[in-house]
């Protein structure tokens, strides 16, 4: 019998908040899981346990939802995307798109060895 729920889901949730604190929020979705150590590793690679640069991981950047308000970067913007929390994921929000599996981001971490500023549109502005 299929298992109509499909494999188990792992959120990772995270926010950009440019130096005026105007914010924008967002998560990707996984598929499969992660262990303690694994999170955890994640974590300790990221920039002061908190911030990292979405393009240097391949997850969408957030800037584009307060481009909608100032019409474009600003002088405020920077380069550092904010971790929020990676758990579990409700089956009631099944309907948003899986960005790829919990594996493929934890390997995406781990080719992190220094945070590239330069992958950001706004290097020229920090």
């Amino acid at each position: 019998m299929l298992d109509e729920e499909g494999p188990p889901l792992t959120k990772f949730e995270y926010g950009y908040r440019d130096a005026s604190n105007y914010k924008s929020y967002g998560h990707i979705l996984l598929e499969g899981t992660l262990s303690t150590d694994e999170r955890d590793e994640i974590i300790s690679r990221l920039e002061g346990e908190k911030y990292f640069i979405a393009e240097q991981v391949e997850i969408p950047a957030l800037y584009e939802t307060l481009y909608e308000f100032s019409g474009g970067p600003t002088a405020s913007d920077h380069c550092w995307h904010e971790f929020a929390q990676l758990g579990e994921h409700k089956d009631s929000e099944r309907d948003d798109r899986v960005w790829g599996t919990a594996e493929r981001l934890l390997s995406k971490f781990r080719t992190v060895s220094e945070w590239d500023l330069r992958l950001s549109p706004h290097i020229a502005i920090v």
